[in-house]
């Protein structure tokens, strides 16, 4: 997944952690 703002990635096809 994409990486957050400041949190880690996500799980593929997820947004990471705001």
């Amino acid at each position: 997944g994409e990486r957050g703002e400041t949190g880690p990635p996500g799980p593929a096809g997820f947004p990471g952690a705001p």
